[in-house]
């Protein structure tokens, strides 16, 4: 079976954070953070980005060059034929690495019950939220960024982002497999894969390729 690595970090030492620098195309999207929390953040997940990348590839990190969707999903331009995909939520950041398209969520659990009921909605089929039900608070909220994370994989295994709506999707009770409206089969087809990741306490992931694959683990802060 295919194997796909996932890398997990919680930050990049300031030697190499300093090593490196980034393309235009993140120097713009950095620049739009307007807190340093976040700009702190951004430099760590795609400094790791480098970084991890250069581990599995066996290349110097500074060397990777990265071409741009219209939607502004990014893939590699030398080498080619490896997809990646690159998420970061609260203290921690997650890589996968593979030679099928990818798409990879991680979400930190902060939704307390008053905005976990406004969120259920607009994230959730009907059928989605019955899942819900008898489910004590902490349960809910767990359940929702299965869904979450789930759906947020499946967006960007296409590359669409939150052009697709996330109730266009359904998520099938054994969390591998969803279904798409009708409206968004001709962009995405039928074929998704989705596991869900085993990650930190309060946090939930996601994984959708093409097919089954088997995750190897990387805790990546040696490397980093």
């Amino acid at each position: 079976m295919e194997a796909v690595q996932v890398y997990c970090w919680r930050a990049v030492r300031p030697a190499l954070l300093a090593g490196l620098s980034f393309d235009p195309h993140e120097q713009q999207r950095r620049s739009r953070l307007r807190f340093a929390t976040l700009t702190e953040r951004f430099d760590h997940a795609h400094a790791g980005l480098r970084i991890a990348l250069g581990d599995a590839l066996n290349c110097d990190p500074a060397s990777l060059q990265f071409q741009y969707s219209a939607l502004g999903k990014p893939a590699l331009l030398h080498p080619s034929g490896m997809h990646f995909s690159l998420s970061h939520a609260g203290q921690y950041c997650m890589l996968a690495v593979g030679a099928c398209p990818l798409g990879l969520d991680l979400e930190m659990h902060q939704a307390g019950s008053a905005a976990l009921q406004q969120l259920i909605p607009y994230v959730m089929q009907p059928a989605e939220q019955q899942r819900l039900a008898n489910l004590s608070e902490a349960g809910q909220i767990c359940m929702f960024y299965r869904h979450w994370v789930a759906k947020e994989a499946l967006m960007k295994h296409a590359g669409l982002g939150l052009q697709l709506p996330p109730q266009a999707i359904f998520i099938r009770d054994d969390f591998c497999a969803a279904e798409v409206a009708p409206a968004w089969e001709y962009q995405l087809g039928t074929d998704w894969y989705l596991q869900e990741l085993k990650t930190f306490q309060g946090y939930s992931a996601a994984l959708c390729t093409p097919h089954p694959v088997r995750v190897v683990s990387a805790f990546a802060d040696g490397l980093l």
